[in-house]
């Protein structure tokens, strides 16, 4: 049971990865509203997940925890996030939440190290 877990959240890392690529995340991307829209409209179609709304929760991290996200799933996203979305405080300040979280389950993420400084 615990091997079929495992690949059912590998997967969720999958799907983020095949979206990043789609959208061109990972190269040298400008953040934009048009890509934010892309982006939003590709996570509610695989996700059902509305990046507004998950920037305004008081427990994002929480939030995808329950669904399944795990600490890879979370860091691609947030990483994904950043290359998309215009930076903004809630923007930062969910980065900066996430590698707080990652960091304190032992997961360290140095790409979103290098994003907060």
């Amino acid at each position: 049971m615990e091997d079929f877990l495992m690949k059912e959240i590998d997967k969720i890392s999958e799907m983020l990865g095949l979206i990043a690529t789609k959208l061109g995340l990972g190269s040298l991307t400008i953040p934009s509203e048009e890509l934010t829209q892309q982006l939003n409209a590709e996570l509610a179609a695989s996700f059902d997940i509305d990046i507004h709304q998950l920037l305004e929760m008081s427990n994002p991290l929480e939030y995808l925890s329950e669904r399944g996200f795990s600490d890879n799933a979370i860091e691609l996203l947030a990483i994904m996030l950043y290359q998309a979305i215009p930076q903004t405080e809630v923007l930062n300040r969910l980065i900066k939440n996430v590698v707080d979280y990652l960091d304190n389950k032992g997961y360290i993420s140095f790409m979103l190290h290098s994003i907060v400084g």
